[in-house]
């Protein structure tokens, strides 16, 4: 049985103290599984976070194109009227004379 006092966390390193059992060898077994628990929930968050961060990114990448989709389209349409304003008045024009 081990009753822990304290568990800290500094970066990859876990802190543990006081175990009942006063032997070293127990006491190496708990800083080590504390060590490596440590390690395996810094893990866990850092794919968590970089999980959010790609996807984050995703949005705005979405929506950047969104935006730039549509303004090419408006620049599209925009030219097209201009065009067909053109062939329209060159029409008239020409039924006139």
């Amino acid at each position: 049985m081990y009753l822990f006092s304290h568990y800290k966390r500094y970066g990859f390193c876990a802190v543990t103290t006081e175990s009942t059992d006063k032997s070293n060898t127990t006491n190496t077994v708990s800083v080590t599984m504390q060590v490596l628990m440590s390690i395996f929930e810094y893990a866990i968050s850092s794919t968590i976070e970089v999980f959010f961060l790609k996807s984050a990114l995703f949005t705005v990448s979405l929506f950047l194109n969104i935006i730039i989709t549509s303004l090419y389209l408006s620049c599209l349409v925009s030219i097209y009227k201009q065009r067909a304003r053109e062939h329209l008045t060159s029409n008239i024009s020409k039924v006139k004379l």
